[in-house]
């Protein structure tokens, strides 16, 4: 009996639609936040796609200026969202690039945690740096994410913790210090 063999074929890397440049503060619990462009998986069939990018934690208007970079308490939240159908999605999202608030309760429920970014200088004080401070993250599989498998429908959505009650701080303004980018992967045998 011939032995199978299974061969990783990867698509080209896309740009995803996401918007978070300039993306505003928010408290944990209200999750003032911004959703991607959904991505359709009903034509290729990933069995699985990979999605990495770059994010700019700015904390001022001015991106190149030197300000003081908070000791703790900030994180940009990424978190995973799909479509049973093609068509519904929960929490009020949608299928394109949009502010939209979602509680914490309703992200614990509705949604897959993807990764957070802590910005953290790693003391108890504030300390003095030049922006932009760019943080490269993934590849992040998404079939890990959703337990195996890709919906037909899914996209991203993000938030940026203020850890102030008053949340005054902004991510960075300008869009090229960010990016969102995925990979489809198909497996064949032979």
């Amino acid at each position: 009996m011939p032995t199978k063999t299974t061969a990783i074929q990867y698509a080209s890397p896309v740009t995803l639609n996401f918007t978070l440049a300039g993306l505003l503060g928010t408290d944990s619990v209200t999750g003032a936040g911004r959703q991607s462009d959904a991505v359709d998986n009903q034509t290729n069939l990933y069995d699985d796609i990979l999605i990495g990018g770059k994010i700019s934690g700015s904390f001022t208007t001015s991106p190149s200026a030197a300000v003081a970079y908070p000791s703790s308490g900030y994180a940009v939240e990424i978190w995973a969202f799909g479509s049973y159908d093609g068509t519904t999605f929960p929490a009020g999202l949608g299928s394109a690039d949009a502010n939209i608030t979602i509680s914490q309760s309703l992200r614990f429920a509705l949604m897959e945690p993807l990764l957070n970014i802590f910005f953290d200088n790693g003391t108890d004080t504030d300390v003095l740096v030049t922006l932009p401070l760019q943080y490269v993250w993934g590849p992040i599989s998404l079939a890990n994410i959703f337990q195996g498998d890709i919906p037909r429908m899914w996209g991203l959505w993000a938030c940026y913790n203020d850890s102030a009650s008053a949340p005054t701080n902004n991510l960075d303004p300008n869009s090229a210090h960010f990016e969102t980018r995925y990979t489809g992967i198909k497996l064949t045998s032979t």
